[in-house]
């Protein structure tokens, strides 16, 4: 049944799916060249009936990619269409994030607040696991609502919820509590045991064939959550191999001045009323949104990676995407606080100007938008915030994705690797970025033909038996987004020279560089063989080196 109230909020409804769509159209700038090949090419492979589960932890991250891979299968190998499946996420959970609401007002808030994050729209045309966790993340306060009313179908939901969102990525762990929680605050109401009498059981079955498969499958039933160590390795992005200092950081003023960097602070601050709002109230929809947010975190403080050492999850925004959608509930149901209460606007609006001022020197863009929108709070008249607020939280979501596209140019760098991925072979190599080698089979949509591409990391290998020609392919984007690279692409163009190669082709725009080099001396030995080329290259610890070779050793 439509009520007026929803009516009036229908618009807003299908002006944010509208909004989703031509976003995920208008806003794709291609893969990020990281895990998000991995579970493109998982899912492909799965569809076509390969076995695709190992003791990878990817692998096992099955709804992850999924849906990606059935639409390749369907539609075509490419990552644009793989991506279809976090388009169906993000407005299964707008839809959800609704229809949780029962007012107007409410509606119009947290739609305007859940289609706006720069991050958010960020990964909605890439396949990431956060992507779908959005809407997995969205159904737990969606059952917690109706477990009252109709225990059976929240409590499938809330179990489904938990069990495929740990499927698609460990992060659904921060969730877990809140069954326990919600059991310890009903025991004494009688009206809610069907609803954990219906959870429990159906947990049950979820549980004993999850264990049982990982038994049959690995041997272990615990295999899956002994994975998770095996996958958070010692790595750049931990901690715990950093000291005490490093941990304390990490579990104090990090995670807020994440919040801040990556413009998450708007969306906590303006929740915090709506949060207490929901404790200090009995409104059922209050509380779900306010225990979920909590939940989350307090889990992304504190929350260990693996269960090895305590190691907090690495502050990567891409994470915090799964928050906007709790987060927009609470700020929608605490809107009539932090808008006509004089202590919250008040508070919120110096918090907002606080950030503001905190990331003033380090992004003067970003400081800008917290003042700006500290304006708004704290001047502009309760009738004209939202407008003003929809116009201020869109600017920032269109200039980033212009950017994005700007920086990386995706179809012509797509278009120029193809070419030379045709004219590559055994005779004729190309050497490009590790990053682009690995992503070949996203940027060649599957092309079964030969090529020969390598990363410049194998050049000393690939250079040693001396080709006659090759292609070397620098993709200017890898400076702002893996500017390690570098070392690389240095050791490559010394081990080029100390070869006597020729540049024969150059042609170079803003975004790529292409070289062509020849052997001018073809017949000349190798190296190996004539004292007059007995040097050799190798790469040790990243870096270069021609060594005198001792011919004892071939």
């Amino acid at each position: 049944m439509i009520t007026k109230s929803t009516f009036q909020s229908l618009p807003i409804l299908l002006g944010g799916m509208l909004f989703f769509i031509a976003y995920w159209y208008w806003g794709y700038d291609g893969i990020v060249f990281s895990d998000d090949v991995t579970y493109i090419r998982l899912g492909h492979h799965f569809w076509k009936g390969n076995e695709v589960l190992n003791t990878d932890h990817f692998t096992l991250r099955w709804g992850t990619y999924f849906l990606p891979g059935l639409f390749t299968v369907w539609l075509g190998f490419n990552d644009h269409i793989a991506s279809l499946s976090s388009l169906l996420f993000y407005l299964a959970a707008l839809f959800i994030l609704w229809k949780s609401l029962s007012n107007s007002m409410e509606q119009k808030w947290a739609i305007v607040f859940f289609v706006t994050p720069v991050y958010l729209l960020h990964f909605l045309p890439k396949v990431f696991p956060d992507s779908a966790l959005v809407f997995w993340v969205l159904l737990v306060p969606f059952s917690i609502i109706h477990r009252n009313k109709k225990p059976l179908l929240a409590a499938l939901i809330m179990a489904l919820a938990l069990f495929i969102g740990f499927c698609t990525k460990e992060t659904m762990v921060l969730l877990f509590p809140i069954p326990i929680i919600l059991f310890l605050l009903d025991y004494k109401k009688s009206s809610n045991r069907k609803f954990y009498e219906y959870f429990i059981g159906i947990s049950l079955v979820l549980i004993i064939n999850f264990l049982g498969y990982h038994y049959w499958k690995f041997g272990d039933p615990l295999f899956r959550f002994k994975s998770i160590d095996s996958g958070h390795y010692i790595s750049d992005y931990t901690y715990y191999d950093k000291g005490w200092k490093s941990i304390l950081q990490r579990i104090t003023y990090l995670p807020l001045y994440t919040f801040i960097e990556r413009q998450y602070w708007i969306w906590v601050v303006l929740a915090i009323p709506g949060i207490i709002r929901g404790y200090q109230s009995r409104n059922n929809i209050h509380f779900a949104f306010s225990l979920t947010s909590t939940c989350l975190i307090l889990g992304f403080w504190f929350m260990t990676s693996t269960m090895a050492f305590y190691n907090p999850i690495y502050l990567n925004p891409r994470h915090l995407i799964i928050f906007i959608g709790p987060l927009s509930a609470n700020i929608a149901l605490g809107s009539q606080d932090w808008l006509k209460n004089a202590f919250w606007k008040n508070l919120c609006s110096l918090l907002i100007f606080i950030g503001a001022i905190i990331i003033l020197f380090s992004d003067l863009k970003m400081a800008a938008f917290y003042g700006a929108i500290a304006l708004v709070l704290f001047l502009v008249p309760s009738q004209f915030k939202w407008i003003s607020f929809a116009v201020l939280l869109i600017i920032p979501s269109i200039l980033a994705a212009n950017y994005q596209k700007s920086l990386k140019n995706y179809p012509h760098l797509k278009e120029e690797f193809q070419k030379l991925a045709d004219q590559s072979d055994i005779h004729q190599p190309l050497l490009t970025h590790t990053f682009l080698a690995q992503s070949q089979s996203i940027l060649l949509e599957n092309n079964t033909n030969i090529h020969s591409i390598h990363s410049m990391e194998r050049a000393p290998l690939l250079l040693g038996k001396i080709p006659l020609q090759f292609n070397l392919l620098i993709y200017k984007y890898y400076k702002h987004a893996y500017p390690d690279e570098e070392r690389a692409l240095q050791n490559t163009l010394k081990l080029i020279q100390s070869l006597g190669y020729t540049t024969v082709v150059k042609r170079e725009d803003k975004w790529i560089k292409i070289l062509r080099f020849k052997n001018v001396t073809p017949n000349k030995p190798l190296f190996w063989e004539d004292q007059t080329y007995n040097k050799y290259p190798y790469i040790k610890n990243g870096v270069f080196y021609i060594k005198t070779k001792d011919f004892g050793s071939f």
